[in-house]
């Protein structure tokens, strides 16, 4: 029996065909599975997931930091297990050791570190958001940013009807945060400390929030207690009478944009003593806007007990830090080419 030669064709074809297909998946399998183990190095990498990043972005930082050996495989891997839909945002400790199926474990079980940060006294908004953002905390800018009227939490904490700013309400103390916390997350355990700690001290004053900004300029500029009782004082008394305070922490706030200690120009010149801001106590009458500073306990019961005096004026020596008062303007000028 003579076979058909377009059989044997065809035959010959599904073969053929069907040796290149095994040998491709034979291929794709070692390819596969040698992409699943480990690098075998001691590189140690810390990797940062932020909240709502995708798969591509954390395979192409892996890859890069030599933790995985095939950018295709782990994705491939992270896919089809369904891992992919499920890590975590955190800040992870990886190396080389670790095959594909056990650091996509450690992303999809996530990490629950803690870290203890202290936010001292005079900090103010933007700096406070760089330590937390430095931390790895918060992602950078968010905190400044951040809606908070419309976030819900205005509703929860009557401290905060009303008001614009978070500027003076991140009370300074020391705070238990988790690694890659949400920035509302974030900002209420600001608010609950307050709520606790500041708001029982100056809530039943009506003028309360003004009390807030008067503490964040003692903050910024008198050291000591008995000091910062009698420069609330002259600043209350010079409020009254309608004289600028002449505070020269709230123009520098303006000035260095909210940031103080990444100002490359601290100093205040007579050009600055004319800036256009109402945060310019020099141009403009009465307290600034808002606080420049996140006040602490003392400087706050400084403005609640504030000691009469004969003082108009004061200064602080840059040398010693020792607050200078006078009496005229005339003591104050010979105290400024004295000290200054």
């Amino acid at each position: 029996m003579q076979l058909n030669p377009r059989f044997n064709k065809r035959g010959d074809f599904i073969l053929v065909g069907g040796v290149i297909l095994a040998a491709a998946l034979i291929l794709f399998s070692v390819f596969y599975f040698n992409g699943l183990k480990p690098v075998g190095s001691d590189i140690n990498f810390e990797l940062k997931i932020e909240k709502g990043e995708g798969l591509k972005e954390i395979a192409a930082a892996l890859s890069q930091a030599r933790i995985i050996r095939s950018i295709t495989v782990f994705k491939l891997y992270a896919i089809f297990t369904g891992k992919a839909q499920h890590f975590k945002a955190g800040v992870y400790q990886l190396n080389g050791r670790l095959s594909v199926t056990e650091i996509t474990n450690l992303l999809v079980k996530g990490v629950n570190q803690e870290v203890y940060v202290t936010i001292p006294e005079g900090l103010t908004l933007k700096e406070i958001d760089q330590v937390l953002s430095s931390a790895n905390i918060i992602s950078k800018g968010s905190l400044v940013n951040f809606d908070f009227k419309n976030s819900g939490l205005a509703k929860t904490y009557s401290c905060l009807k009303g008001i614009d700013s978070l500027e003076g309400f991140l009370y300074p103390d020391t705070y238990r945060f988790k690694i890659s916390s949400s920035v509302e997350e974030t900002a209420k355990k600001f608010f609950d400390n307050f709520q606790n700690k500041v708001w029982p001290l100056v809530s039943q004053n009506d003028n309360w929030y003004q009390i807030l900004i008067l503490a964040s300029i003692l903050e910024k500029e008198v050291p000591a207690f008995d000091d910062r009782q009698l420069v609330a004082g002259i600043l209350n008394k010079r409020v009254k009478v309608g004289m600028p305070i002449q505070a020269d922490a709230t123009i520098l706030y303006a000035k260095c944009q909210g940031d103080f200690y990444s100002c490359s120009q601290r100093g205040l010149s007579k050009g600055d003593l004319k800036l256009d801001s109402p945060y310019n106590t020099y141009l403009n009458l009465g307290l600034p806007p808002t606080p420049i500073a996140n006040p602490g306990q003392t400087a706050i019961e400084a403005v609640l007990n504030p000691q009469a005096s004969n003082y108009w004026f004061y200064l602080s020596s840059p040398k010693t830090k020792e607050t200078i008062f006078s009496k005229t303007l005339e003591e104050q000028n010979k105290n400024h080419q004295k000290y200054l």
